[in-house]
C-alpha cells in the first residue's frame, strides 16, 4: 500500500457509554494480527484512542504538495469517518483504535483504499465482539471506490478553498 490513502466507514455502537468509552480506551498497535498488511515496525506503545485522534483535530492540513484530513462525525451511538492520509503508520494507530472498538460491542465496516493504486483495499469489519481486517480482491476494491471519488473531490475542494484564502 502506498503512503497515501482513503479512509472511509461507519462504527455503530450499543449505547452512548460504549462510544464514550471507546474514546479513552487504551490501544496498542502490537495487540492486533495485521496478517502481513503491513511493512516495518509495529508500535508496542498504549495510548488512548482519543490520544490517536487527537492531532487530527486539525481538520485540514495542507504543506503546499499534500492535503489530508480526516473527518470524524460522532452521533449518540454511530461513528462516521472519512479521510484522506499519507501516513502509514498513522494508518495503522487508526485502525488498531477503530478495532478495540470490537469488544465494547460496536459493528461496522472501515475502509483503507490505496490512492495510487485503486485496486488495493484493506477492510475492517467489527461485529460480534471481534475484528477481522482483509485486503479485498481488485473487483471488491474497485466496487468500493466510488467514496474514494468523493474524498478526492473534497481535497480538490479543500486546496481551493485554502489556496484562495492565501
Amino acid at each position: 500500500m502506498s503512503t497515501r490513502y482513503y479512509l472511509w466507514g461507519e462504527l455503530v455502537f450499543p449505547s452512548s457509554e460504549a462510544l464514550a468509552a471507546w474514546e479513552g480506551a487504551p490501544v496498542c498497535v502490537q495487540d492486533y494480527d495485521w496478517s502481513d498488511l503491513f511493512e516495518g515496525e509495529v508500535s508496542s506503545e498504549r495510548v488512548a484512542v482519543d490520544e490517536i485522534f487527537e492531532p487530527l483535530e486539525e481538520v485540514f492540513s495542507y504543506d503546499g504538495q499534500e492535503c489530508y484530513f480526516v473527518d470524524l462525525d460522532c452521533g449518540l451511538t454511530r461513528l462516521v469517518v472519512r479521510g484522506y492520509l499519507h501516513q502509514d503508520d498513522l494508518q495503522r494507530s487508526l485502525l488498531a483504535a477503530f478495532r478495540c472498538a470490537a469488544p465494547l460491542g460496536a459493528s461496522g465496516t472501515i475502509h483503507c483504499q490505496d490512492a495510487l493504486d485503486p485496486d488495493y483495499c484493506l477492510r475492517l469489519t467489527i461485529r460480534d465482539g471481534s475484528s477481522t481486517l482483509r485486503a479485498l480482491v481488485p473487483e471488491e476494491a474497485l466496487a468500493s471506490s466510488a467514496i474514494a471519488d468523493e474524498i478526492l473531490a473534497e481535497v480538490f475542494r479543500r486546496v481551493a478553498m485554502h489556496q484562495a484564502g492565501d
